[in-house]
């Protein structure tokens, strides 16, 4: 007769907690959701723990995501609790669940978040202040403060913009310059001494004998190529494996053959 493993018996049980477990806190969340119109810390936290100790997977699902977006019976979408959950860790449970109680947008709240705080009976809106059960008084301020935070952002875009516009200026002042002038900079000198260079091999090769352009030829084109390709990694054309690809397709420059134009 074969023998019982207990091992099976207590993850059986374990499984079946937790899709018990699962099923408790989806069922409590819409069912505060619909008494309060408004989803609270709570839920919120209830749900990452579903996440956290993967309860999900007994249902047939791998990620918490799917799960959130595929299951009939889940209370929302993941985007959704994706962004509550974020909310909730910068606010804190208790400025959450005010701030749900009194349906203000995550819109707001987000442009908001860290300049709201509790205080005992008071909460703390940017520099100003009211009593806690105070609605009216709260919306006031809140709505004052996303006025002004919303203002701050505009005139902090206006001066990025600005100095986007002049970085940008100064970039093309200094290309003209570049060109006016191309051997001002060190690339530029850089550039003079390799057309020097290239300048001096053509005159050399044209006045070499047949046999020395033949039992160069390889070695000379093959150095062309795999610089040409340097060129366009450091132009940003190619990365440096894409540059690798294309000279291992090719027939490469050997140490020899560099060894021979050196000597």
């Amino acid at each position: 007769m074969e023998q019982e493993n207990p091992n099976t018996d207590i993850q059986a049980i374990a499984r079946k907690q937790q899709s018990r477990h699962l099923w408790q806190t989806i069922g409590a969340v819409k069912l505060a959701t619909r008494l309060s119109t408004a989803l609270q810390s709570q839920s919120v936290r209830a749900l990452g723990g579903v996440r956290d100790n993967q309860e999900y997977v007994e249902e047939g699902f791998e990620h918490f995501k799917d799960f959130m977006d595929q299951h009939p019976e889940s209370p929302m979408s993941y985007d959704q609790f994706n962004r509550r959950e974020k909310l909730l860790n910068t606010e804190g449970d208790l400025v959450f669940d005010l701030l749900s109680s009194l349906d203000v947008s995550l819109k707001t709240r987000t442009l908001l978040a860290g300049h709201i705080e509790i205080e005992g009976n008071e909460i703390r809106v940017g520099e100003e202040r009211v009593q806690r059960d105070n609605e009216a008084a709260i919306l006031n301020l809140i709505t004052t403060q996303y006025a002004k935070l919303q203002q701050q952002e505009k005139k902090l875009k206006t001066q990025k913009d600005k100095l986007k516009k002049g970085e940008e200026d100064f970039q093309k002042l200094k290309r003209k310059a570049i060109v006016a002038n191309p051997t001002g900079t060190p690339t530029g000198q850089a550039l003079l001494t390799a057309a020097g260079a290239l300048t001096q091999l053509c005159e050399a090769l044209e006045s070499a004998p047949d046999e020395e352009k033949q039992a160069l030829k390889h070695q000379v084109l093959g150095l062309m190529h795999a610089k040409q390709l340097d060129l366009s990694v450091a132009f940003g054309d190619l990365s440096k494996d894409e540059a690798k690809s294309a000279g291992a397709t090719d027939e490469a420059i050997s140490d020899e053959d560099l060894d021979g134009l050196e000597s």
